[in-house]
């Protein structure tokens, strides 16, 4: 209970230092990088996982963002240390085997896609972390999988734009 506790507190000092109290409202539209004339989505709404046509129910862990004076450093620390917790209470999605999940963004496709299953098993827990260069989460076996797929965005000449982390939980049958 402690470490939950501690969890959330840490998970809502982070992402309160994230945040721009100037800005009332967030927008699903593209916004410009006040230091390039790179765009790149803010929104979490721009980021969807399907399987085999099918809607996987998500949330957003967290997100990160140069225009709202979050910095490479800070977004390093976004990143829940339990995923258990991180995904609990998310609708479980019943998948078929050897489906790949597709990641649907909207506008521009961010840098570097990873991806990290939790699965608990009979003699503890198994923790993989992978790459997507493909928009596609590739998730074998069976059971469920508490996944949590983090995507990062980089300007042209190599600057830090922002992070997103999603999470959601699939059966696989």
């Amino acid at each position: 209970m402690v470490k939950k506790v501690i969890f959330a507190v840490l998970i809502l000092t982070i992402l309160g230092g994230c945040q721009n109290d100037e800005v009332e409202e967030q927008s699903t539209e593209f916004t410009s990088n006040p230091r390039s004339n790179e765009t790149y989505p803010i929104s979490n709404e721009d980021v969807s996982f399907t399987i085999a046509g099918k809607n996987i129910t998500s949330k957003l862990i967290s997100e990160c963002w140069v225009v709202n004076n979050c910095s490479k450093e800070s977004a390093a620390i976004i990143y829940p240390r339990n995923i258990k917790d991180a995904t609990e209470n998310l609708q479980v999605t019943k998948v078929t085997a050897n489906e790949p999940i597709v990641l649907n963004i909207k506008g521009e496709q961010p840098e570097k896609i990873s991806y990290t299953v939790y699965e608990e098993k009979s003699k503890g827990v198994r923790i993989k972390t992978k790459t997507s260069y493909d928009n596609t989460l590739s998730i074998h076996g069976s059971g469920t999988k508490r996944v949590l797929v983090t995507l990062g965005w980089r300007s042209n000449g190599d600057e830090f734009l922002g992070v997103i982390a999603k999470g959601f939980v699939i059966k696989i049958v």
